[in-house]
């Protein structure tokens, strides 16, 4: 993982207590929250609806949402483009790199 990865986790983790974070993290359903986490911080594979919103797979995300994530999915969107690593989502490429980065930590 590179210098400019570990400090965009270090980075994410500080804000996460921030109120804009805290209002943004507060938006996604807490029943969505753990698959965020633990995609994040320990390169575990998420659900098909959140996996699809990290490989920016409009198609697949909206396919995949539930009722409620339907009405969400902008707000799955502004949370990762201001709170999460700019390498952990935004393509399959660096989804997948990702999960490989995190669980070689492991």
């Amino acid at each position: 993982m590179s210098q400019q990865t570990i400090d965009e986790m270090q980075l994410f983790l500080k804000s996460a207590t921030s109120d804009d974070a805290e209002r943004a993290w507060g938006k996604i359903p807490v029943y969505m929250r753990s698959g965020i986490a633990n995609y994040v911080l320990r390169g575990i594979e998420p659900g098909s609806f959140v996996k699809a919103v990290l490989q920016n797979d409009l198609r697949c995300a909206i396919l995949r949402a539930d009722d409620i994530n339907q009405h969400l999915l902008p707000d799955y969107v502004r949370f990762m483009c201001n709170y999460l690593p700019s390498a952990a989502w935004g393509s399959f490429e660096k989804y997948n790199a990702w999960i490989k980065d995190i669980q070689s930590k492991f």
